[in-house]
């Protein structure tokens, strides 16, 4: 029983509340210096990236969503890291 809701609680929240915190207490641990944030756009051989192809067909599919008309733009000057403008 939640003594705050007075509800009973889930075993799944509560697996799922365990799990996301041991994940949280490894990522804690990293630090820049052992595991630095890749600083550079990496791509595979031939630049396909055919799994997130197939996301954006999975998107698009049935007129789910308007597919885009124009190539994203990236600005390479102001963008660090995994933080892109």
């Amino acid at each position: 029983m939640n003594e705050m809701t007075g509800q009973k609680n889930n075993p799944q929240l509560e697996t799922l509340a365990a799990s996301q915190k041991r994940e949280e207490a490894l990522e804690a641990q990293k630090n820049l210096i052992d595991m630095p944030r890749p600083l550079s756009i990496e791509t595979p051989s031939g630049g396909r990236l055919p799994k997130s192809e197939a996301w954006r067909a999975r998107l698009y599919h049935g007129d789910r969503m308007a597919q885009e008309k124009k190539p994203g733009l990236f600005d390479h000057l102001r963008s660090v890291g995994p933080w892109m403008v």
